[in-house]
């Protein structure tokens, strides 16, 4: 059987990032900057230095991944981390 290894973390600030982004209009600074791949592989990177990241070992019965949705994840580490992302793009807006 395949086993795979994958940050749980990881889900959960792509989704906060999607979710806060939506909160902006079209044409917004923050949707603009982050409408490049790149620049929001440098957010999510940024942003997962700065939170403790959770990994699980996962597989079905064929040895296929499986991938949980982070529902778990309590307010107080949304909160903390939705705090991260607006930090992170303030920090990568000024850089460009």
């Amino acid at each position: 059987m395949t086993k795979a290894t994958i940050n749980l973390t990881g889900s959960l600030v792509v989704e906060e990032i999607d979710f806060f982004l939506a909160a902006y209009p079209e044409g917004h600074p923050y949707r603009a900057a982050l409408s490049h791949p790149e620049q929001r592989r440098k957010l999510v990177s940024w942003v997962l230095s700065r939170v403790p990241n959770r990994y699980a070992l996962l597989q079905d019965s064929q040895g296929r991944p499986i991938y949980p949705d982070f529902q778990s994840a309590s307010l107080e580490k949304r909160l903390k981390v939705e705090e991260i992302i607006k930090t992170g793009i303030e920090e990568i807006l000024a850089k460009r």
